[in-house]
């Protein structure tokens, strides 16, 4: 059954911490049945918004570049146009083209009218250019597509200049604190909020940057949801502990230092007026976030129906077997280190379930059912997980989402190496490039953990389209595993 979405209060997570390590697993059991509150700092996804924008701006642009096109249309010469259809799809489609590779519709010409305008007043330039070139070269007596060209640029000129205008207006408009959410993190420093912040004072808010505590981590990470930057004020001491927390949390984090130190900068960054050092960057990037989520949403709505009936004929044969509920409810630690509820066919006899996974399943377990042990050879107990990816809680491709109580040898996954925290920086997986090498099964080892671990963290370094369709190809040949079991 799935489990309540009440809130734990901060007093009942603290007592948690001060139990023995022996007795946290079955306290978490407990808690986890009432979810941790949704602590949301930004009520407005401003990526989104951007998105939008972007959006916008290209429609209105293709648009003004069309409308140009149909008042040169006016202009005939005797028996013909000055300037074909055919030409103004092929620099439409150059004008784009070049427009999205310089960054014409990117996040600095989101949010500052004269670098927008610039970049798509250059655009268009070019794409005129090498329309120009192009038509004197190839085309014969193409004098009158040239004279189309030199009346289309100052209609361009302005179209492109209305568009900036009016997007930048509707961007103030949506966005009237600034482009980007930025969410300062205080720890023992005070500071009053500007336009676009999020303070939140760690001492009145009741949080620490602890790693042995999921609950925590997760309240994080719903403070970090929508951030589009962190920025961390804090002594000295505490750097470190608030760099390690925050790394799993997906965001562009920053600290605000007086001096540099050796922290792995990425890169010098300013707010404020203060020099601050880049420590971690997002997983993606919205362009890349949109595409991955294009290539979830099509292979899961495609799959949809043979899903639906697959569903129907393994839900008949669980209830027949031994009469239980279907499916098997788990928290598990998803993107930003936050936990959601994941869905798989239950396999495992009623009175036996492991909801904190503890007890890695063995090679003739004892727990697992007939009709189960077939499910989990084939791998078809995870088919659930596809709902959880159309819900966006998972992708298709990413590190496998874990339970809290998953132990490798006899120490919890985040005691064997707190770079476990890291992974989640990006969304969880049906299928990983660890899997596909082969790291899946129990973890009897410590050993067991790392080789998945590093396999992990290299998929979130290296993330590309190309590189997630090659590891949902390979996924076919480990469906049936010898450690599927």
């Amino acid at each position: 059954m799935p489990m309540s979405d009440k809130g734990l209060s901060a007093p009942d997570q603290a007592s948690l911490l001060r139990v023995p390590r022996p007795a946290l697993l079955p306290s978490l059991a407990e808690a986890l049945g009432e979810r941790p509150s949704a602590d949301e700092a930004f009520p407005v996804d401003k990526a989104a918004l951007r998105l939008r924008i972007a959006l916008l701006m290209l429609t209105m642009d293709v648009l003004f570049l069309s409308a140009s096109y149909g008042v040169l249309a006016l202009v005939r010469r005797p028996g013909r146009l000055v300037f074909s259809d055919t030409h103004m799809v092929a620099l439409v489609s150059l004008f784009l083209l070049i427009a999205i590779n310089t960054k014409v519709y990117g996040f600095e010409a989101i949010s500052n009218f004269s670098t927008s305008l610039r970049r798509g007043w250059g655009a268009l330039s070019l794409a005129l250019f090498i329309m120009a070139s192009a038509v004197m070269l190839f085309v014969p007596h193409g004098i009158s597509a040239i004279a189309g060209l030199a009346l289309l640029a100052p209609c361009g000129m302005i179209g492109l200049f209305v568009v900036r205008r009016f997007t930048a207006w509707r961007a103030r408009a949506l966005m009237p604190d600034g482009p980007t959410n930025k969410l300062v993190v205080c720890d023992g420093v005070d500071r009053a909020a500007k336009p676009g912040e999020f303070v939140v004072c760690v001492r009145e808010a009741g949080i620490q940057p602890s790693m042995d505590d999921p609950l925590m981590l997760d309240r994080i990470g719903r403070l970090a949801r929508r951030a589009d930057r962190i920025v961390v004020c804090c002594p000295p001491e505490r750097r470190e502990a608030w760099i390690t927390a925050l790394r799993g949390t997906g965001v562009d984090v920053e600290l605000i230092l007086p001096e540099l130190c050796a922290l792995q900068p990425l890169g010098l960054q300013h707010f404020d007026g203060a020099t601050t050092i880049m420590v971690t960057r997002g997983h993606l990037s919205p362009r890349d976030r949109m595409v991955k989520r294009a290539l979830d949403l099509g292979v899961a709505i495609v799959l949809l129906p043979v899903l639906l009936l697959a569903t129907l004929v393994i839900a008949v044969l669980i209830k027949l077997d031994d009469g239980g509920p279907v499916f098997f409810v788990q928290k598990r630690v998803g993107q930003g280190n936050r936990l959601f509820n994941l869905y798989k066919f239950r396999t495992m006899r009623v009175g036996q379930l492991d909801r904190d996974g503890a007890q890695s399943t063995r090679r003739d377990d004892e727990r697992v059912t007939p009709i189960g042990r077939i499910l989990r050879s084939s791998s078809l107990d995870e088919l659930p997980q596809f709902f959880n990816v159309l819900n966006g809680d998972m992708s298709l491709v990413g590190p496998r989402p874990h339970a809290l109580g998953s132990l490798a040898g006899e120490a919890l996954f985040w005691e064997v190496d707190q770079r476990y925290w890291h992974r989640h920086a990006a969304k969880p997986g049906l299928t990983g490039l660890a899997q596909v090498r082969g790291f899946r099964g129990s973890t009897a080892a410590s050993s067991d953990l790392t080789n998945r671990l590093q396999a992990d963290l290299e998929y979130v370094a290296n993330w590309s389209l190309r590189h997630d369709v090659r590891i949902i190809l390979a996924t076919f040949s480990v469906l049936v595993h010898r450690n599927a079991y």
